[in-house]
């Protein structure tokens, strides 16, 4: 297993190579790629800033399970859906597809805007957790008719939104 260190640094080398690279070719899709490194970057660093149950010491129960947990982690999703959108010129090639992703996509910056300004209000995780809740409901609920193929959804569905399911 790569230490925290190796892990950041070789993480940190990436960032600064897409960088470069955005630099001389000036495509759009690298700007999202380098948005995506840099919340992995900072995923991992509050994650290794935490102690053993990946609390932060500094901020509460909501803070670290929301945040961290679930609102950075979708970030890092959302950014790298913008990426494969673009790199995969998937408007023009697969328009049905693109539809779908770009309604994950709204899906999933939405829920990161409203948990962000929510917990600015109020720190109560049950309200959080409905909020959570609420969006998942209206995700799987939305998407569905996209396409007829249960078993695709389902697939869609674990991948998006149940690798974050609440702890």
């Amino acid at each position: 297993m790569l230490s925290e260190e190796l892990f950041l640094g070789i993480a940190s080398f990436q960032f600064c190579f897409v960088l470069f690279q955005w630099y001389i070719f000036r495509r759009k899709e690298y700007i999202y790629y380098l948005l995506y490194i840099l919340t992995i970057i900072v995923y991992f660093l509050l994650l290794y800033l935490s102690d053993e149950n990946h609390y932060i010491y500094a901020g509460n129960n909501g803070l670290n399970i929301l945040y961290i947990e679930k609102s950075i982690f979708l970030l890092a999703y959302g950014f790298y859906m913008c990426f494969g959108q673009l790199f995969l010129n998937l408007p023009e090639s697969y328009p049905r597809l693109n539809r779908f992703v770009k309604l994950i996509e709204i899906i999933i910056f939405s829920y990161c805007i409203i948990n962000f300004f929510s917990l600015l209000i109020t720190s109560d995780f049950i309200v959080h957790a409905k909020i959570y809740a609420v969006f998942s409901f209206l995700s799987k609920k939305n998407i569905g008719p996209c396409y007829s193929n249960g078993r695709y959804m389902d697939i869609c569905w674990n991948f998006c939104f149940n690798t974050c399911r609440l702890a």
